[in-house]
C-alpha cells in the first residue's frame, strides 16, 4: 500500500484543519487525539496524502511551514507490546517538503530483542518456509528499524523465505515502505574525520571545517568532541594549543547543539594586556600577532580588548588570510558566550 503520494496535479475540496498565511492547508479525519486520511495541499493543489493506515499530527508554524508527523502501530512498547510511534515527521514549506525519521528505539529489553532473533533464525532452519504472523513481522521491523543491520537484512527478504499473507503481508509491505526511506546506515556516524551525522533522523549534528582541529572519540554510543587551536594564552603571549570547547553526542542530539566552554584562562598579565593595548592603538605591532593577543585578551575579560576585537575587521580592513582567522576568532568568540 502507498502512505505517501505526491499529486501536484490534484485539486484539493475540504476543510482546513490547519493552515498558513502563504496558502499551505491540510485536512484529514479525526481520529481520537490523531487525524487520517491526511491531504496537505498549496493553494488548492495537492502536495501530500497519507493513507488511513497511519495516523497524523499537524501542526501550523509560525514560519508559514506545516508540521507534519506520521504514526503507525508497531510493537515498541515494554515487552513488545504495540503502540502508536511517530516515524516520519516531514516538514512542508511552498517550495519543499522535508523528511526527517523520528522513530524511537524500541522499549523491548536486550534479552527479548535476542531471544525474538534466535527464535526468527530458528523459524528459518526448518526445511520448508515457516508460516509467519503479524507480530513476527512487526517485531522484526522494529529490530530492522533500530539500526540492527542483520534484522534489516532479514526483514527485506521475509518475504522470500517466509510463507507470509493476510495482515501479516499487510504489515510487511507497509514495513517495507517505511524501511526504503531510512537511511542504510545506523547511529551516529563520523565523515571525513570533521562531520557527525545522525543517520537515524539524517540530519548533521556538527560540521567544521577542514582546517579546523577536531578530536572526535568515541564512547559507546556517544561521540565525544573537543576542538583545539593555536593561540597565545601561554605566559608572554606564547603560542600554545589551547583546547577550547567540549560536546558529548548521543542520538538524542539536536543539530548545531551549544558546548562546553573549556578554554584555560590565558597567561598574559593585565599590564601585558595594556601595553598589548596601546601598541594596537599606535599601530606598533603584527597585524596577525594583534588578532590572536586580542582575542586572548577578549577571553581573559578584558572590556576594552573585546570591544577593539569587535571592530578589527572593519578598523584595520582586515582581508585575505588575515579577514579569515579573525572571522575564525570572531566565531569563536560568540560560541564563548562574550558579549
Amino acid at each position: 500500500m502507498i502512505a505517501l503520494v505526491l499529486a501536484a496535479a490534484l485539486t484539493c475540496n475540504c476543510t482546513p484543519i490547519a493552515r498558513t498565511s502563504n496558502g499551505l492547508t491540510a485536512c484529514g479525519l479525526p481520529d481520537g487525539d490523531f487525524l487520517s486520511e491526511v491531504r496537505i495541499c498549496n493553494a488548492g493543489e495537492e502536495r501530500m496524502f497519507i493513507g488511513a493506515v497511519h495516523r497524523v499530527k499537524v501542526e501550523a508554524r509560525p514560519d508559514d511551514h506545516l508540521r507534519v508527523v506520521e504514526y503507525t502501530s508497531w510493537p515498541f512498547g515494554e515487552h513488545w507490546k504495540w503502540k502508536d510511534v511517530p516515524v516520519f515527521e516531514y516538514d512542508v514549506s511552498a517550495e519543499e517538503t522535508r523528511t526527517k525519521v523520528v522513530l524511537p528505539r524500541p522499549a523491548a529489553s536486550k534479552s527479548e530483542r535476542q531471544a525474538f532473533l534466535d527464535h526468527y533464525l530458528a523459524l528459518l532452519a526448518r526445511r520448508s518456509p515457516p508460516h509467519v504472523d503479524d507480530v513476527v513481522v512487526g517485531k522484526l521491523f522494529a529490530l530492522a528499524a533500530s539500526g540492527d543491520q542483520k534484522a534489516r537484512g532479514l526483514f527485506e527478504v521475509m518475504k522470500r523465505d517466509t510463507h507470509i499473507d493476510g495482515d501479516a503481508l499487510e504489515t510487511w509491505n507497509m514495513g517495507m515502505e517505511q524501511i526504503a526511506k531510512m537511511p542504510h546506515c545506523f547511529g551516529l556516524q563520523v565523515i571525513d574525520e570533521t562531520r557527525i551525522f545522525n543517520c537515524r533522523t539524517n540530519e548533521t549534528i556538527l560540521d567544521f571545517d577542514g582546517t579546523e582541529t577536531v578530536t572526535i572519540a568515541r564512547r559507546g554510543d556517544t561521540l565525544h568532541v573537543v576542538q583545539s587551536a593555536k593561540w597565545p594564552f601561554g605566559p608572554h603571549w606564547k603560542w600554545i594549543d589551547v583546547d577550547m570547547f567540549e560536546w558529548t553526542i548521543d542520538e538524542s542530539t539536536l543539530p548545531d547543539p551549544h558546548p562546553k566552554v573549556i578554554m584555560p584562562k590565558p597567561k598574559a598579565t593585565p599590564a601585558e594586556i595594556q601595553k598589548m593595548i596601546e601598541n594596537y592603538r599606535n599601530h606598533r605591532g603584527d597585524k596577525e600577532e594583534f588578532i590572536g593577543r586580542m582575542f586572548t585578551a577578549a577571553i581573559a575579560g578584558n572590556a576594552e580588548a573585546r570591544k577593539l576585537f569587535r571592530a578589527m575587521d572593519k578598523a584595520d580592513h582586515l582581508d585575505g588570510a588575515y579577514g579569515e582567522e579573525w572571522l575564525y576568532a570572531d566565531a569563536y568568540l560568540d560560541l564563548a558566550g562574550v558579549p
